[in-house]
């Protein structure tokens, strides 16, 4: 209400119908902040168990134990994951659309270390991923050209986390926020 009054303000007194605007100092109040929901050890399991596809569980996994973003997993090639050093490099990101953009500042290309649970998982994965031109470590379904592109990672996830949850007999990712999925 009190952005929408503001605007209308604005307006007036473009057509110079007021002067100033009464509503300019008037603080806005913030949103509450939602608790994170933080999985404990029991909970963690019924849901890796609930995730019964190998590359959707990886991608689960993954995105809540390293805190990725949805554009840096769908940017996320072979070439940037070191198996054998248990990292993993955010250097790039992808946009919904699938264009490839440069990370924002210097400080947002950063080495994410991996948990030792998902060493295996990615090594079988590497053997069972589509190949692609840019070596995606999830890529999307063909294209009309016979060309995988990028997931969408975010709707995926989402739709991925809810089932699983809703299997586990969890509480919907809708009504919360995940913690860090911590290794136990």
């Amino acid at each position: 209400m009190l952005i929408l009054s503001g605007t209308v303000w604005r307006f007036g007194r473009r057509i110079k119908l007021v002067d100033g605007n009464r509503f300019a100092n008037v603080k806005k109040p913030r949103a509450a902040k939602r608790v994170p929901y933080i999985l404990d050890v029991e909970e963690i399991g019924r849901l890796r168990a609930a995730l019964n596809v190998p590359a959707e569980q990886l991608l689960v996994e993954l995105t809540l134990t390293t805190g990725l973003r949805a554009n840096e997993i769908r940017g996320l090639v072979w070439d940037s994951i070191d198996i054998e050093g248990m990292r993993l490099f955010v250097e790039r990101q992808a946009s919904r659309r699938g264009e490839e953009a440069v990370r924002k500042t210097k400080s947002s290309v950063r080495p994410v270390p991996l948990p030792a649970c998902l060493i295996p998982k990615l090594r079988r994965w590497k053997l069972a991923c589509p190949i692609t031109q840019r070596g995606l470590v999830f890529p999307g379904e063909l294209n009309a050209r016979g060309e995988r592109g990028r997931i969408d990672a975010d709707k995926l996830l989402r739709h991925i986390l809810r089932h699983a949850l809703r299997r586990a007999g969890l509480p919907s990712c809708d009504s919360m926020t995940f913690g860090i999925w911590r290794e136990h």
